[in-house]
């Protein structure tokens, strides 16, 4: 766990200072999924990676939350990160 952190750290430290090559970080906005709530992002790209977390079960156009099971939720969160990655 230590090391994953101090991995991390590291990262962070080289991107705030611009001596990285992922220095270059963009928010990735679609109106294909729901919007994100709050101050967050639907996605980061930084570099050739894009990230992409907190994805939750929610209609875009209703930011409503779809199903009652874990399975029809589990599905509409793999299409709305489908959305993203389109």
């Amino acid at each position: 766990m230590k090391s994953i952190f101090k991995y991390f750290l590291t990262l962070s430290l080289l991107i705030y200072s611009g001596q990285c090559a992922y220095s270059s970080i963009v928010k990735v906005i679609t109106e294909e999924a729901p919007q994100a709530i709050g101050p967050y992002s639907q996605a980061v790209q930084a570099g050739e990676y894009l990230f992409v977390s907190g994805q939750l079960a929610l209609d875009r156009g209703s930011n409503k939350l779809i199903g009652s099971t874990i399975v029809e939720q589990t599905s509409q969160v793999l299409n709305n990160i489908e959305s993203i990655l389109m």
